[in-house]
C-alpha cells in the first residue's frame, strides 16, 4: 500500500484546530497538539511547548469544567465573568486558565476594574512554574504604569530566555535613549524572527493586519537607519 505524503500546509491547518480545540478545554486536542510540538510538523518544533501541553494534559481534573465555563462566558463576551472563572482554576496552578486570564486582561481593556498587582500574582505563578513569556507581560505592565527600569529588568531578562518579543519594547527604549546602533540592531533581529514565525492568516482581515504591522515595523527600521546614518556624519564633522 503507498503511503500518502501530507503536506506542510495540511499540517499547519491541523494544528491550528487543534490548538483551537485546545483553549476551549478539551483535552484529546492537547494531546495532539503536543505531538505536533514534539515532532515539529505544522509549527515550530518546540520542547518547551510540547512539555506544556502534556503538562496540562497531566493536571486536568474537575478545574476542566472551569476552564470550559470560563470560554463559555468569553464567546458570551461576558468578560469579567470569564476572568473571574479562570482566575479559580489559576491560582490552583493551572496554566491553561492562567494564560487566558492574562489574555482576557491585555485584549478587553479589563485594567479599569481589575487591578494590576492581581494580574501580577498570576504571571509570577506563571513564571515560577517555568512558563518565562510571563516575563514579557511583567514589563508590559510596569511599562503601562510608567515604570521603566522594572519594565526593561523584564524585557532584559525575557530576553534572555529566548522570549524574542522583547526585542521590539528595548529596540524603543534604546531608540528613546539615543542608541540608534544598538535599536535598529534589536528591529532587525525583530523582523527577522516576525517573518520566521508568521502565523497562517486564514481571513483578509488577518492578512490586511499582518501587512499593516510590517509596513509600521519597516518605517521604524529606517527611521533608525537614517538616524544612524545623520550621527555617522556628524561624528564625522566633529573629527
Amino acid at each position: 500500500m503507498r503511503k500518502q505524503y501530507i503536506s506542510d500546509y495540511v499540517y499547519e491547518v491541523v494544528f491550528k484546530l487543534y490548538e483551537h480545540s485546545a483553549d476551549l478545554g478539551y483535552v484529546q486536542a492537547y494531546f495532539r497538539e503536543a505531538q505536533l510540538y514534539e515532532i515539529g510538523k505544522g509549527v515550530k518544533q518546540s520542547c518547551l511547548n510540547a512539555t506544556l501541553s502534556y503538562k496540562f494534559i497531566a493536571e486536568s481534573t474537575l478545574w476542566i469544567n472551569n476552564i470550559r465555563q470560563g470560554m463559555d462566558y468569553y464567546l458570551e463576551k461576558d468578560y469579567l465573568k470569564a476572568f473571574y472563572t479562570y482566575a479559580l482554576a489559576s491560582y490552583e496552578g493551572y496554566e491553561i486558565a492562567q494564560n487566558n486570564l492574562v489574555y482576557i486582561y491585555r485584549t478587553n481593556k479589563l485594567n479599569n476594574v481589575i487591578h494590576p498587582r492581581k494580574i501580577m500574582l498570576v504571571l509570577n505563578l506563571l513564571y515560577k512554574q517555568g512558563n518565562y513569556k510571563a516575563l514579557y507581560e511583567m514589563g508590559e505592565i510596569y511599562k503601562e504604569q510608567n515604570k521603566e527600569e522594572l519594565s526593561v529588568s523584564y524585557y532584559k531578562l525575557g530576553l534572555k530566555k529566548g522570549d524574542l518579543r522583547n526585542l521590539l519594547p528595548l529596540s524603543m527604549y534604546y531608540e528613546k535613549h539615543k542608541d540608534h546602533d544598538r535599536a535598529l540592531k534589536y528591529m532587525n533581529y525583530f523582523i527577522k524572527q516576525r517573518n520566521r514565525e508568521k502565523e497562517i492568516s486564514n481571513t483578509k482581515l488577518e492578512k490586511i493586519k499582518n501587512v499593516l504591522e510590517s509596513t509600521l515595523l519597516y518605517f521604524r527600521k529606517y527611521k533608525l537607519f537614517f538616524k544612524n546614518m545623520y550621527n555617522f556624519k556628524q561624528k564625522n564633522k566633529v573629527q
